[in-house]
């Protein structure tokens, strides 16, 4: 976590997980059941400071922070669902659905008292899962039933129109799966499919006639895309040549306004074994 201020420390080599942890409050803060990697390869200078950690096994994926300043993080393993403001955090440990496998993937909290988690929960079958906070305690939502069906991304401009995000899987193909919540029910939307395999990884807005969702599509699921909502229906946008016709994962990425827009992922390079950092605006 950074203080918005100081610069960040230098980076020199890919780190993730509890190897950050480590090297930025030093090997000796690091807990006694978890072995302590030689060299972290990263440079701190105070700015960050850790706001939770655990030695069980598990990861953080996404984070989300309320007008108010509270945030909450999710992921998947021993820690599904962390919420921290300013002074404290605290894992939640009543988080439905309980029994089966539940892996959490995205969350957005468009105020204090509401938040939205996707995810996907296994007990025979892959079924998509959305969770709910409504200020006092979280509740699963009724959703479509969808066999084998994964969400990756989710994001609420208001209580009433929230969408998330992924794909459904058919053997060695997928396609793309989104869905849609009016402030009582949650629907699927057609969305266009350009290709044998199409998969949503995150979604983003900057108001209900501007909404985005990236992910992969392509014969062998490895072509980056780009959808648009408009406020009355979704279209594919176009991507440079050299992006749409060579590998390429698109992961992450921040809706600003219409027309500010940026994607992150990697891709663009000459194979499958040489994809790049890459930024689209």
């Amino acid at each position: 976590r950074g203080d918005g201020e100081s610069p960040v420390g230098t980076v020199r080599e890919p780190v993730s997980g509890l190897d950050l942890d480590w090297a930025c409050t030093r090997a000796g803060d690091a807990p006694p059941a978890v072995p302590t990697p030689p060299e972290a390869g990263v440079e701190c200078d105070g700015v960050f400071q850790v706001v939770h950690r655990s030695i069980r096994p598990g990861e953080l994926l996404r984070v989300d922070i309320t007008p108010s300043g509270e945030g909450w993080a999710v992921g998947q393993g021993g820690v599904r669902l962390v919420r921290f403001d300013e002074a404290s955090y605290e894992v939640v440990a009543n988080v439905p659905p309980a029994g089966g496998d539940v892996y959490l993937s995205d969350i957005s909290a468009p105020t204090s008292s509401d938040a939205f988690v996707a995810g996907s929960q296994k007990s025979r079958r892959w079924q998509p899962v959305v969770l709910r906070w409504n200020g006092d305690e979280w509740t699963r939502m009724n959703t479509p039933r969808i066999q084998d069906g994964f969400l990756k991304g989710i994001v609420a401009l208001a209580p009433d129109d929230v969408w998330a995000v992924g794909f459904r899987q058919h053997r060695l193909r997928s396609s793309g799966l989104v869905l849609h919540f009016d402030g009582t029910n949650w629907a699927r939307v057609d969305v266009p499919s350009s290709g044998r395999t199409q998969a949503l990884m995150a979604v983003g807005a900057s108001s209900a006639a501007n909404v985005w969702a990236i992910g992969q599509r392509g014969r062998d699921g490895d072509r980056a895309v780009v959808l648009h909502y408009n406020g009355s229906h979704w279209s594919e946008v176009h991507l440079p040549e050299r992006i749409s016709n060579r590998p390429a994962r698109l992961t992450a990425g921040e809706v600003v306004a219409r027309n500010d827009v940026w994607i992150g992922g990697t891709g663009g390079g000459s194979s499958r074994s040489y994809l790049p950092a890459l930024a689209l605006h």
